[in-house]
């Protein structure tokens, strides 16, 4: 996670989790279906993207979503006919 060596960002077929990595820890931060990517933005902001089931790529989805740095969702941005599936955030002073 940008800004939060400790906390790790993973995903399963039923949700969004935060590890805890040092006290080995995790807990559910959101409980969406189908969620392929989920990451966090130097302000703050958490990035998604999702499987809408649907068209010819039913593991990807049209729609990014974008959330505040507490997780609530802020604004969705659509793009017809396309499929994300991965987001990623590239800033070569992290990596």
């Amino acid at each position: 996670m940008y800004g939060e060596p400790d906390g790790l960002w993973f995903t399963d077929s039923y949700g969004v989790y935060r590890l805890g990595i040092k006290a080995n820890e995790y807990h559910e931060v959101d409980g969406t279906n189908g969620v392929k990517a989920y990451v966090s933005q130097p302000s703050g902001i958490r990035v998604r993207a999702k499987a809408d089931n649907a068209g010819p790529r039913a593991w990807g989805g049209p729609t990014i979503d974008f959330f505040d740095a507490g997780g609530k969702k802020a604004f969705s941005l659509t793009r017809p006919g396309a499929e994300f599936y991965k987001a990623r955030l590239w800033i070569p002073s992290f990596h």
